[in-house]
């Protein structure tokens, strides 16, 4: 079923402009099914339409990577005395989203 998802997803981006504007919008890709998908694309795009599918795709991982970071980073921080009266921010959850985000496991709850 994955293999069917990417070919379409990797379909609509190059022929649907409505779904690269929606495709833009993602939060983020799992590492491996970005992987796949950015394999598969490789091999299924000619060298400059794959070139801006990339690029596309890089930008949000590459956005949701420096959020993680700076998630867990606070996380971290928050068990030193120093940062005990700060607030949490977005950080409460940040390890359980990076194993969801690393491992690609969708059973993992939020």
């Amino acid at each position: 079923n994955l293999s069917a998802m990417l070919a379409t997803a990797v379909y609509l981006w190059e022929t649907d402009f409505d779904f690269r504007k929606r495709f833009s919008k993602a939060s983020y890709f799992c590492l491996p099914h970005y992987r796949r998908m950015i394999d598969y694309a490789s091999k299924k795009m000619n060298k400059r339409i794959f070139k801006e599918f990339y690029d596309d795709a890089h930008v949000i991982q590459k956005k949701y990577v420096s959020t993680l970071k700076g998630d867990v980073s606070w996380f971290c921080k928050k068990f030193d005395y120093n940062y005990d009266a700060e607030p949490w921010y977005n950080s409460k959850d940040s390890v359980q989203r990076s194993i969801k985000f690393l491992s690609g496991d969708p059973g993992i709850e939020d």
